[in-house]
């Protein structure tokens, strides 16, 4: 799935520019990069987060055992030339 992105102009005082940019060269970050993870933390803060229903959790734990709708094909070729 991609993720559609968009653009956002902030104006910042020259000092808290500088005092960002000095916290993402401390991380070895690029400023857009440090903004965007201090948003992303602040919005996880208050954001709710929900637990997965019953019903999805069976589907992953059926996938991770490999119990998923697939079937054992042995020889390919055998395989397509009897659809």
């Amino acid at each position: 799935m991609e993720t559609q992105m968009t653009q956002i102009k902030i104006n910042l005082p020259m000092a808290l520019k500088k005092k960002i940019k000095a916290r993402a060269n401390k991380w070895g970050l690029s400023l857009a990069t440090y903004i965007r993870y201090m948003i992303v933390n602040k919005v996880e803060e208050e954001y709710p987060t929900f637990e997965a229903s019953e019903r999805v959790k069976k589907t992953i734990r059926d996938i991770e055992n490999g119990k998923e709708k697939t079937i054992k094909v042995k020889n390919l070729t055998e395989f397509f030339d009897k659809m």
